[in-house]
């Protein structure tokens, strides 16, 4: 059934129907009223005003849904992948419990949910513990972070940040611009300072540094209803395994508490406290 060149419909005797055309001309036409939609191959229009589509790209096997324009790919807003994955190409609201397997999304993503409930929550399909959240910075340069904000801070009041120029890791509060802590790339712990200073003997994995009697200042505290102290311990083994035991020797240096100061171009130690192995090496305990 049909005109010349313009498709034909056929009914075969088991009560199928099959539609057949040239290649640009749409093969079904389906009105009810002023909606209407229309069947191509591998495409599935809906009108009026060819306001979206669905599209079957043969050559991926994707199935692609697409509104307001047939061509631009900009108006792609779904793409369930051969592979079964499910692209999102635009913001994904998502409201009440879903689950997200192998879901890639483009844009802003809000998830809206209860104070009672976890909001987002990432969970391992194996039993073997291991859950992981991946942040994955297209290129090696800039920041991927997580940002802490509330009604009074819409756009931050804290965030934790990891930098891919120089990979240290750092901590903000009340304000993403105070960054409170940072670790840099070579695992050293810094507080007060965004940069490691070397000083007299060392350039140590830990720093607190500051301007101020607070904030240039560590404190150790026990409350307790016994008679044991807070305690800072220097140990020492000659062991080069981190964990196990060597004896030390008579002389070594078991622990040392430096006093530097700066003479303008660098530190110089002024006097120390050391603690030293006895000759010979006895079995004492303080």
């Amino acid at each position: 059934v049909g005109p010349p060149n313009a498709g034909v419909a056929t009914v075969s005797s088991n009560g199928n129907a099959s539609f057949t055309g040239i290649a640009t001309a749409l093969r079904l036409d389906v009105k009810n009223g002023s909606q209407e939609a229309l069947f191509a191959a591998n495409q599935l229009q809906f009108n009026p005003t060819a306001t979206a589509y669905i599209d079957h790209k043969t050559t991926s096997q994707d199935l692609i849904f697409r509104v307001s324009n047939s061509s631009a790919t900009d108006t792609t807003s779904l793409i369930i992948k051969s592979s079964g994955n499910l692209e999102v190409k635009h913001d994904l609201d998502v409201d009440g419990h879903t689950h997200l397997d192998d879901l890639s999304v483009v844009g802003v993503t809000t998830f809206n949910g209860l104070s009672t409930n976890d909001v987002i929550r990432v969970r391992s399909a194996d039993t073997n513990g291991i859950s992981v959240v991946n942040i994955l910075s297209e290129g090696t340069t800039g920041s991927s972070r997580i940002l802490f904000s509330d009604t009074a801070a819409t756009s931050g009041d804290g965030w934790i940040s990891y930098s891919h120029n120089d990979r240290a890791l750092t901590f903000t509060t009340a304000g993403t611009s105070n960054e409170r802590l940072r670790i840099d790339s070579n695992g050293r712990l810094l507080i007060g300072h965004t940069t490691a200073i070397s000083r007299h003997q060392t350039n140590a994995f830990l720093q607190i540094i500051g301007t101020t009697n607070d904030d240039s200042s560590a404190s150790i505290g026990r409350w307790s209803a016994d008679d044991d102290p807070s305690r800072l311990e220097f140990t020492k083994s000659r062991n080069a395994t981190i964990g196990n035991h060597t004896a030390v020797q008579a002389d070594d240096i078991i622990g040392s508490i430096n006093f530097s100061g700066n003479d303008g171009t660098r530190y110089l130690g002024a006097a120390y406290i050391r603690g030293v192995a006895t000759n010979p090496i006895a079995d004492y305990d303080c």
